[in-house]
């Protein structure tokens, strides 16, 4: 192997390398700092005629205290029903994330609200 190859193989690495952690970077920023809300999905999503976030969720969300609050949010596919979420939301009611989570990882209060009668979801 000549010393031109080498250093070709060794910078595409690098590239490859920093590349993933910009990406693991944009990730995170999206969920640093935001308010988490916690929901569960309980009808399919409405479509919405986009290519990429296809599917529209208008969901009651709960903080860590129980406190509701309405959010409206996008999926790439029909999420699975009775999954629960975590969403993060910035200011406005901006859902920058969403990812899903047991439900062992969701505050008591929160759990309680999800757990009490049915709430309207998705086109609601």
């Amino acid at each position: 192997m000549t010393k031109r190859t080498k250093w070709m193989i060794v910078s595409a690495v690098l590239i490859a390398v920093l590349a993933g952690g910009l990406g693991v970077m944009m990730i995170k920023a999206k969920r640093f700092g935001k308010k988490q809300y916690y929901t569960q999905i309980t009808q399919p999503g409405l479509v919405n005629g986009q290519e990429l976030w296809g599917y529209t969720y208008q969901q009651s969300a709960f903080d860590e205290y129980g406190k509701e609050r309405r959010l409206t949010f996008l999926a790439p596919k029909n999420l699975r029903l009775q999954a629960y979420l975590r969403v993060y939301v910035a200011d406005q009611d901006f859902v920058t994330a969403w990812e899903e989570v047991d439900g062992g990882a969701i505050p008591a209060s929160a759990r309680k609200q999800l757990q009490s009668p049915a709430k309207p979801s998705a086109g609601q």
